[in-house]
This record gives C-alpha cells, structure tokens and sequence, in this order.
C-alpha cells in the first residue's frame, strides 16, 4: 500500500504524521518509506513496526524454508504458497523480517528519534514474539 493509497494524500510534504504497520518484502518497504517521505511534511513523523528477526516466528519461517514448507522471495522475506490457507491466514502476503542494521539502512533517509523492540513470551510458551519499533522524522528542509 502507498502512502497515497493509505492517505488519499497526492501533495508532497503535506502530512504532519504517518504510521506504517507492516507485512511486506524489502523492496517495498523501500518504495513505500520513499512516499512517506515524500508525503510527510519537513519534520513529520512516521511510527512504524517491522518483523524481528529475534523472535520465535523467525526461526519457525527459517525451519519451513528448510523443510520446502514456504519460500523465501527474497532474504528474510517470507511468503506460504501452500493451496487451501485459510481466509483468516495472512501467510499469502510477504512477511519481511528486520534486524537493527536492516532498519537504520530502510530509514536512511529518515531521521531516527527512537528504535526499539517489543518483545514478549507467547502464550504457548513456544519462545519469544515481537517486532521492531520505530519513530523517526523527516529531516527539515536545508537552510
């Protein structure tokens, strides 16, 4: 999803605030941090969530590649392909999954106020769960 799609917005630097929750490959993280960018106004802030490589979720993804269970379309990135999923199961869509230098390198061209996780034991006690959080700014314009 755009931030035109999310927003209705066309204009460049009219948003004071964007938030981001995300279930999608690198490369469109990428385009889509790009029209945040481009919509929010100098100074405007984004929040965003990324899947955490630290978690129980990720390593589970890692042993279903291994056993041909799902692909990986691109690294860290995850997608089921498997007939008969469940409407409910968003295991269709690509699931990215981020480490810290991942997300310092997606929000390059964002000001970084604050990164951090969230983490959680599951309620199965299979391990942990959680994801990445950021808050950053777009930088204000040049003087």
């Amino acid at each position: 999803m755009t931030a035109q799609q999310s927003t209705g917005h066309r204009e460049t630097r009219t948003l004071r605030s964007v938030a981001k929750f995300n279930l999608v490959a690198l490369e469109t993280h990428r385009r889509e941090l790009g029209e945040v960018r481009r919509v929010l106004k100098p100074g405007g802030l984004l929040l965003a969530d990324f899947p955490c490589t630290d978690t129980t979720d990720y390593r589970l993804m890692r042993t279903q590649v291994s056993t041909g269970q799902i692909a990986e379309v691109e690294p860290n990135t995850f997608v089921d392909r498997r007939p008969g999923l469940e409407d409910t199961d968003d295991a269709f869509l690509p699931h990215h999954y981020c480490d810290e230098a991942d997300l310092h390198d997606l929000l390059i061209s964002f000001e970084i106020i604050r990164l951090w996780t969230s983490m959680s034991e599951s309620k199965d006690g299979r391990g942990t769960r959680g994801k990445w959080i950021a808050s950053a700014r777009r930088p204000p314009l040049p003087m």
